[in-house]
């Protein structure tokens, strides 16, 4: 079953046999090279040199984590779907002063909005999901980074779970304090471990919360990176099956790779306007996922059930756009004409009907 949702994604048969391999003790000298090794590629493909937390975890424990060591009290957060909704809600259930610019789902970020909430009210960061899988949106980093400039004692902390290693993403010169991925995306491995990367001015705000916890302490685990270590019991497994991932996107060659989701986005895009039409607003358009609106009124759970049939998955539309809309992920290991052997069967089953 090839998947084509928005996570997880295909794995390789290589970094599949590579999750295999023999156990190796979390404090050995083998695993501290194990994770020099991870954590130097993954600097150099998110171009930072901050240290970066590689968690055993999906990446909203990462985003509870961010939420418990960089607010003290008060924080904006930017949604327009339901993961920036989602992340709003985590900052609630942990006690913090939640205050949001809300858009509507298929809409990105207004830049003058920002500018004109940040003119009015400090705020100790502002959380923003990059890349909305739930809408197909793609905000504008480097503008609401370019905004952010301009209030130094703010943080910037980014959800990029969808689209980091699908775009380029120049972590430290868009002056992002906390960039947050998962590895079943774009990066194509089984889920079950995340990643950060953690600035200086994070942790030294880090340094001033209380109440941070243990497992996603900042501070604890900047102790233990120190060292070339984790603070826990790490996956191993997922961490020979991530490091496979990474050599095989400096074989690929990093440029090749998001040139190559650039091209599945195009390819996809334009099938959907002839066939259907694009929920997204055409200015925020993603690289990695395509929200199309079901135009047709079609059955796209029975459509999915012919897609099975046939060997591909799709994903339905998100909580409240769920009958209006569907959604193909595209990145990881996939290539176009992976994209174009789904839309071909997809227009089979548009022709039963």
């Amino acid at each position: 079953m090839k998947l084509f949702i928005p996570g997880p994604t295909e794995v390789s048969q290589k970094v599949l046999e590579a999750m295999s391999c023999p156990m190796i003790y979390h404090r050995s000298p083998e695993f501290k090279n194990l994770f020099t090794e991870i954590i130097s590629l993954l600097q150099q493909f998110l171009k930072t040199k901050n240290m970066i937390f590689l968690s055993t975890s999906s990446a909203s424990g990462l985003m509870e984590g961010a939420v418990r060591n960089c607010i003290e009290k008060r924080a904006l957060f930017l949604t327009c779907g339901a993961f920036g909704e989602r992340w709003k809600a985590i900052a609630s259930a942990c006690g913090k002063e939640v205050e949001s610019l809300d858009f509507a789902w298929g809409q990105g970020i207004s830049i003058e909005q920002l500018e004109k909430a940040l003119q009015k009210k400090h705020y100790e960061a502002v959380f923003l999901v990059h890349n909305e899988s739930s809408t197909g949106v793609m905000n504008r980093l480097e503008a609401i980074a370019t905004s952010l400039r301009r209030y130094p004692e703010t943080l910037f902390i980014v959800d990029t779970v969808s689209s980091a290693f699908g775009t380029m993403i120049d972590v430290d010169s868009l002056g992002i304090d906390v960039c947050i991925t998962g590895v079943q995306k774009a990066l194509a491995v089984p889920p079950g471990m995340a990643l950060a990367t953690l600035s200086t001015r994070a942790l030294e705000k880090a340094a001033r919360c209380s109440n941070r916890g243990y497992y996603f302490d900042f501070i604890e685990a900047e102790k233990n990176f120190a060292t070339g270590f984790t603070t826990t019991t790490p996956s191993i497994s997922h961490c020979f099956a991530l490091k496979e991932s990474l050599e095989g996107i400096l074989k690929e060659g990093f440029t090749n790779r998001i040139q190559r989701h650039h091209d599945m986005a195009i390819y996809t895009r334009n099938w959907a306007k002839e066939y259907f039409d694009i929920f997204t607003d055409e200015h925020f358009l993603s690289p990695t996922i395509t929200c199309i609106k079901n135009t047709r009124g079609i059955d796209v759970e029975g459509m999915n059930k012919y897609l099975q049939s046939c060997g591909f998955i799709i994903a339905n539309g998100y909580g409240k756009i769920r009958d209006k809309t569907f959604r193909i992920g595209h990145m990881g290991e996939h290539t176009v004409d992976d994209v174009r052997e789904l839309l071909a069967a997809i227009e089979h089953y548009i022709k039963l009907c």
